[in-house]
C-alpha cells in the first residue's frame, strides 16, 4: 500500500479549510449533525446529464490520460453539487476485455474514507471520544495501549503497518483467509511512541474496524450499508470478504477496513461528494475530517494532494492490481474519482498532466463549474 505524498504547506492546508467552510456555508452546524441511526440521508439521484459538448471534451481528456499513463485501462466519474453527473472508461481490463464505468473494482485505501466517516458519526453520537484510549474499545489489544482513536484516525499511533510482515502470505498463500489474531499476532514492535510522529499504517484502520464493531454491535459490513451505501443508494458499494472472487481471500481478510472493498467510479465519486459537502456526517466531523493543520498531510482519514498547483483533498488507493484516486475540488465543488486496473499508475499525472491533442481532464472537469 503505497503512502500519501510528503505535507504541503501550512499555508496550502489552511487555504483548503478556507475553501471547504466558504462551499459548505450554506449549512449550519445544528442542520448538518447527523441524527443517530440515521447518518446519511437518500439523495436524489436522478443526476443530470452534463452538456453534450463538455462530455466530448472529457471523453478526449480521459483517452488522452489513459494513454499518457500507460494503464492498460482508464475509468473516471465526476459528480457536481447541481446534480450533474458524468462516468466514462477507456482501454481494456486485466483479462483485456473493453473496460466498463459500470463494472466495480477495488479501491484499496479509499476505504478508509469509509472507515474513517463511521467513526466520526459514532463521534458525532456521542458513542465514541476522539481522545479515549483504544482499550477503552479493545481491552484485549495489547498494541494499543497508550494509543487514542484520533491516533489511529491521523497516523500517529506509531503502531507498524500490517503489509510487510503478511507479505510473504500474501504472496505464497493468497487464497487462504487470514483471521484477526493471524494479522494483529504479525504486526512488529512500534515505529514510536503514540503522538511523537507519523506514518502511514494500514494497522491503525484495520483496528478502527473492530471499534465499530464494538460499539455497534454490528459488522462493518452491516453497519456501513446502514449508515451510508444503503441510504445514498451505491448498491456496487461494498465491503469484499472471502467468498468474493474480486481479491484474494488473504488480501480481503488481511486489509478489511483498510483498504477491501468494492465501488464504481461514479458510486465512488457520488460518495465523496455527500462526504467533501458535509452530507455523510456532521459539520463539525467533516471539517475535522479534513483539517490538515497538525503539520502533517494527513487528516482524520482524508489526504491532502498537491495537485497542478492547488491543495485539494481526497484519498488515494492501491491494492493487489488496481489503483484509484478520489480527489475534491472545493471552489467548484465537484468530485472526481480516476481507477485503473493496473498498479504503478501516477493518476494524479493523469488528472492534472497536460497531453498531447488538448486540455488535461482536470480542465475539462473544471468546464462543469463555469
Amino acid at each position: 500500500m503505497p503512502e500519501p505524498r510528503p505535507g504541503l504547506s501550512t499555508r496550502a492546508r489552511a487555504l483548503v479549510l478556507i475553501l471547504l467552510a466558504a462551499s459548505v456555508s450554506g449549512l449550519t452546524a445544528p442542520a448538518a449533525m447527523a441524527a443517530p441511526a440515521e447518518a446519511a440521508q437518500p439523495s436524489d439521484r436522478s443526476a443530470a446529464p452534463v452538456d453534450a459538448a463538455i462530455a466530448k471534451a472529457l471523453d478526449g481528456a480521459m483517452v488522452r490520460a489513459r494513454r499518457a499513463s500507460g494503464a492498460s485501462g482508464l475509468s473516471v466519474a465526476v459528480v457536481t453539487n447541481d446534480g450533474r453527473s458524468w462516468t466514462d472508461a477507456s482501454g481494456v481490463d486485466a483479462a483485456g476485455r473493453p473496460l466498463s464505468q459500470e463494472v466495480p473494482m477495488t479501491i484499496g485505501s479509499v476505504t478508509k474514507t469509509f472507515t474513517a466517516a463511521i467513526i466520526l458519526a459514532l463521534v458525532d453520537e456521542g458513542r465514541i471520544q476522539l481522545d479515549a484510549q483504544v482499550t477503552t474499545y479493545l481491552p484485549k489489544v495489547r498494541m494499543a495501549r497508550g494509543v487514542t482513536v484520533r491516533q489511529l484516525l491521523t497516523h500517529t499511533s506509531g503502531i507498524a503497518d500490517l503489509y510487510r510482515p503478511l507479505k510473504r502470505h500474501l504472496s505464497r498463500s493468497p487464497n487462504d483467509p487470514l483471521s484477526s489474531n493471524e494479522v494483529l499476532l504479525s504486526i512488529g514492535p512500534r515505529w514510536f511512541a503514540p503522538g511523537k510522529g507519523y506514518a502511514y499504517s494500514n494497522t491503525n484502520y484495520y483496528l478502527l474496524g473492530h471499534v465499530i464493531e464494538f460499539v455497534t454491535h454490528r459488522s462493518f459490513a452491516d453497519e456501513l450499508h446502514r449508515r451510508f451505501t444503503g441510504p445514498m443508494g451505491l448498491a456496487n458499494t461494498r465491503l469484499l470478504t472471502a467468498a468474493d472472487s474480486m481479491l484474494p481471500a488473504a488480501w480481503s481478510t488481511g486489509f478489511w477496513t483498510a483498504g477491501a472493498m468494492m465501488s464504481t467510479p461514479l458510486e465512488l465519486a457520488t460518495w465523496g461528494q455527500e462526504l467533501y459537502r458535509a452530507r455523510a456526517v456532521s459539520y463539525l466531523s467533516t471539517r475535522r475530517m479534513l483539517d490538515f493543520n497538525t503539520g502533517h498531510h494527513y487528516g482524520h482519514g482524508a489526504q491532502l494532494f498537491d495537485i497542478a498547483g492547488r491543495a485539494l483533498p481526497g484519498h488515494s488507493g492501491l491494492l493487489h492490481s488496481t489503483t484509484t484516486l478520489m480527489v475534491h475540488l472545493p471552489q467548484e465543488k465537484i468530485t472526481v474519482v480516476l481507477s485503473a486496473p493496473s498498479t504503478n499508475v501516477d493518476l494524479e499525472s493523469a488528472l492534472a498532466g497536460h497531453h498531447r491533442g488538448g486540455a488535461s481532464l482536470l480542465e475539462a472537469i473544471r468546464l462543469l463549474a463555469a
